[in-house]
């Protein structure tokens, strides 16, 4: 009355000791290795034993362990199981508990030890990790160089702005400068830019240009 460990008692063929051969809904070989954890209620284990013998753990648990295990798995394909495999776990518990009540045996838990596949399906799926990886690796590339191209183009949208600003300004101050200047500031700017050396400066004729001094001595 105990709680007792059941574990199948068949090897796999792939060599794996207390082992159970099952298969995926896609036809791959799954090898599963699977521990019940199992008591018997003190009250019927009497009658559990006339009815039914005292290797019970044979006739009734291991047998029904490897159909519901086998049951279970074929529902999903390969590459889904491990991922599932507390989702699997728990029907396996939830099916074998629903199997067992009736001969007054309490199933507590079912643990999957390991599971296992064919060399060639785990090199399938190693070579399928790598290419996902390598994908994302290329995606992440992609978006390295795209943000950096986005980057570059506001940049160049920002250099762009800026030179547009510069140009209006520069327009502007091109527009008050014409409407400010007269003809006697011009000629008066000419006569400040010449330089102190200057001795003779040649006025074309009708200019009407008034200097108070033509020269100076260096």
């Amino acid at each position: 009355v105990r709680t007792q460990v059941i574990e199948p008692d068949e090897t796999c063929s792939n060599g794996t000791p207390r082992c159970l051969d099952s298969g995926s809904v896609d036809i791959q070989d799954v090898y599963v290795s699977a521990a019940l954890n199992m008591s018997v209620n003190p009250n019927d284990i009497q009658s559990l034993a006339r009815d039914i013998g005292s290797n019970y753990r044979d006739t009734i648990v291991r047998n029904r362990l490897a159909q519901v295990v086998k049951a279970v798995i074929s529902n999903y394909k390969a590459e889904d199981i491990l991922p599932n495999r507390e989702v699997i776990r728990a029907e396996i518990t939830r099916r074998m508990q629903l199997e067992l009540e009736e001969y007054s045996i309490s199933v507590d838990d079912v643990l999957l030890t390991n599971i296992d596949f064919t060399a060639d399906f785990r090199k399938s799926i190693e070579a399928k990790v790598v290419a996902e990886q390598n994908a994302k690796t290329e995606a992440n590339k992609v978006a390295i160089v795209k943000a950096q191209a986005d980057q570059r183009e506001e940049q160049a949208k920002g250099v762009a702005a800026a030179l547009i600003a510069e140009a209006g300004g520069q327009a502007e101050a091109n527009r008050l400068i014409t409407a400010s200047l007269t003809p006697e500031l011009v000629q008066w700017q000419a006569v400040q830019k010449l330089s102190d050396n200057i001795q003779i400066a040649l006025i074309p004729s009708g200019q009407g240009v008034i200097l108070d001094q033509i020269g100076r001595a260096s």
